[in-house]
């Protein structure tokens, strides 16, 4: 698997940000293998 980015938010949870949503982009490659025959 192959990631980049979707780092944690630099300021810290408290009671302040604690209701607020961080979205962070990432992309990611995935790789699914399935049993043969």
């Amino acid at each position: 698997m192959r990631t980049v980015g979707g780092l944690a938010p630099a300021e810290r949870c408290n009671a302040t940000n604690a209701a607020q949503i961080a979205r962070m982009p990432y992309t990611a490659t995935y790789y699914f293998y399935r049993a043969g025959p």
